[in-house]
C-alpha cells in the first residue's frame, strides 16, 4: 500500500472494518498516516483497531434509520470525506429489506 502515501491526513471511511478484507484495507491506509472512520454492524469491542487515527461506527447498513443516523454521528466528527470504501456486503434479501424501512 505504499503507493498511497498521497492519502496520508486524508479521512477515509470504509464498511466492514470488523474483520477480513474491509480490516486489512483499514490497517494498509493507517499504516501510511490516514485518519480512518470504519464502519461495521458487529458489536464486538475486542475485534475493533486499535490506533489513534481510527474511529469506529456501528451501523446496520440494511436499515434507512441506522445509515441517517450514524452519518449524522460521523458528520459530527469530521469534516470531509476524502475517500469512501463500500466494503460492506449486502444480499438481496438485505437490500428488499431496505425498501421496506
Amino acid at each position: 500500500m505504499d503507493q498511497f502515501k498521497s492519502l496520508k491526513n486524508k479521512t477515509i471511511l470504509i464498511t466492514g472494518t470488523s474483520r477480513g478484507l474491509g480490516r486489512k484495507i483499514a490497517e494498509g491506509f493507517l499504516n501510511n498516516g490516514s485518519k480512518l472512520i470504519g464502519v461495521s454492524k458487529k458489536k464486538n469491542q475486542k475485534r475493533l483497531i486499535q490506533n489513534k487515527n481510527y474511529t469506529h461506527f456501528f451501523c446496520d447498513l440494511a436499515k434507512i434509520n441506522e445509515i441517517l443516523k450514524t452519518l449524522n454521528k460521523i458528520k459530527k466528527k469530521v469534516n470531509k470525506i476524502d475517500v469512501l470504501i463500500n466494503n460492506d456486503d449486502v444480499t438481496k434479501e438485505n437490500v428488499n429489506s431496505l425498501k421496506k424501512n
